[in-house]
């Protein structure tokens, strides 16, 4: 068969987009890495698991800059004008310069962060 789908990383992104029910699949997630929503903000008890401060920082600019792109995006692949397949695989193609691919990325991190957060939440409450 094809190639995964970006190895896992961006998948998620279309997650909580309008119209997308689906939930990231995440493996090995005690090794990735926490974003902070902004530079300044710090926790009491788990700031060591987003690193240094001014690191991995969303970037919610970019993300209000090409929302209106992204929603245009996310509405064709739900109407299936075009298939996430081919929408991931041209986002791939030019990513080191492509607004939207970037604009994907900070939402997939953002949704990665939220589900990391919560799944570690559940673990321990759990008693996992």
């Amino acid at each position: 068969m094809g190639r995964r789908l970006n190895r896992g990383r961006g998948r998620h992104a279309f997650a909580h987009l309008p119209g997308f029910g689906l939930a990231p699949r995440i493996r090995n997630w005690k090794h990735l890495t926490l974003y902070r929503p902004t530079r300044s903000v710090e926790y009491v008890h788990i700031d060591a698991l987003f690193g240094e401060p001014d690191k991995h920082v969303i970037d919610w600019e970019l993300i209000e800059s090409r929302f209106q792109h992204l929603m245009k995006v996310a509405v064709s692949v739900r109407e299936g004008a075009i298939s996430s397949t081919l929408l991931l695989r041209r986002l791939r193609a030019g990513s080191d310069k492509n607004a939207t691919y970037f604009a994907f990325r900070e939402v997939g991190r953002v949704i990665r962060t939220i589900a990391l957060l919560r799944t570690s939440r559940t673990r321990r409450c759990a008693g996992g």
